[in-house]
């Protein structure tokens, strides 16, 4: 990544020019689902990376992004599945499940109706509309951290789901190998309460912003 901002010619101005702009953006959105009372403390954009892939019949299909935006939309039906396929890859993804924890130093699937295991599904499904990108925009509040599908263009944030604060039993920086440091962000890694976990990847622009607003060490 530092090559390329150097054969383009972009500085550190610019790079701290664009990431405020993008945040401010996103804050804004974010900040029509805030409940009374409520602060914000900021905005960072990531993906999911490196976690498998999640069985097409247990991917919610999603709605149409909201034309509105309310800070009820959280906790609603805005999807719905397959019930047939999901019965299918749930018997399917059970089986593999055992076999890969019977093959030693294998670690076993993401169990899928984890923390980790929700939100891998719902970034993937939001991917699958059109106006939307395999990116997420997380705001995190003194409460809660929202987590939103992150639109090409100017289409609305997609209010995906929410995680109480204390949902997020860790949260830390990986340290990049030494000839991938400049070229890339490092990877956050979120532990949640209920033992499922997660390696994020910040975009170029936010940096270390996520980590930070997650209260990593």
């Amino acid at each position: 990544m530092g090559i390329i901002r150097k054969l383009l010619g972009v500085t550190a101005e610019d790079i701290a020019r664009h990431r405020t702009k993008q945040q401010t953006e996103d804050a804004q959105r974010a900040a029509a689902f805030l409940r009374p009372g409520e602060r914000l403390f900021g905005t960072a954009r990531a993906h999911v990376s490196g976690a498998p892939t999640p069985p097409h019949g247990l991917v919610p299909v999603l709605y149409p992004a909201p034309g509105t935006n309310r800070p009820d939309l959280f906790g609603e039906a805005l999807y719905f599945t397959e019930p047939l396929q999901v019965v299918s890859d749930v018997f399917w993804d059970g089986v593999f499940g055992v076999m890969a924890r019977l093959v030693p130093g294998r670690e076993p699937p993401l169990d899928w109706r984890s923390a980790a295991g929700r939100l891998v599904l719902l970034t993937t499904a939001v991917s699958w509309l059109e106006d939307y990108s395999t990116e997420f925009v997380a705001a995190v509040t003194d409460h809660r951290v929202m987590i939103f599908g992150r639109p090409f263009g100017r289409a609305p944030l997609y209010p995906l789901t929410e995680y109480p604060r204390h949902d997020f039993a860790g949260v830390r920086r990986e340290p990049l190998p030494p000839h991938r440091v400049g070229r890339e962000e490092p990877r956050v890694a979120v532990v949640f309460r209920d033992g499922s976990w997660l390696m994020l990847k910040p975009d170029a622009l936010a940096g270390t912003r996520l980590a930070e607003l997650l209260g990593a060490g």
